[in-house]
């Protein structure tokens, strides 16, 4: 069962991808596509580019890992995921994937 840190956490980490899926929806609709990677939010040369589009640098997930970030997704146009807390792929309770597809 999840003690309420993991679950703060997990709380914490689907926040945090939400904040990053309203920044990289703001990035598309200024350059006409998604970034490449989550770094491209806060600087880039891209034609149209006009951000940051984050204030603060990328977060990581409430575990210290980066957040998982393919464009294009696996699932959908892009795919946000965190491993949890062992920092691997798959994994159940607290280390269980938290996933954000668009």
């Amino acid at each position: 069962m999840f003690s309420k840190v993991s679950s703060s956490k997990v709380k914490t980490a689907e926040t945090q991808m939400q904040m990053l899926a309203t920044s990289l929806d703001a990035y598309r609709l200024d350059v006409g596509r998604y970034p490449d990677n989550l770094q491209e939010l806060r600087s880039s040369d891209v034609r149209f580019w006009d951000g940051p589009y984050m204030q603060k640098s990328i977060p990581n997930d409430p575990w210290g890992n980066p957040y998982i970030y393919k464009f294009p997704g696996e699932h959908n146009e892009y795919d946000l995921l965190s491993y949890g807390a062992d920092g691997r792929s798959g994994g159940e309770d607290e280390n269980a994937d938290i996933s954000y597809f668009k």
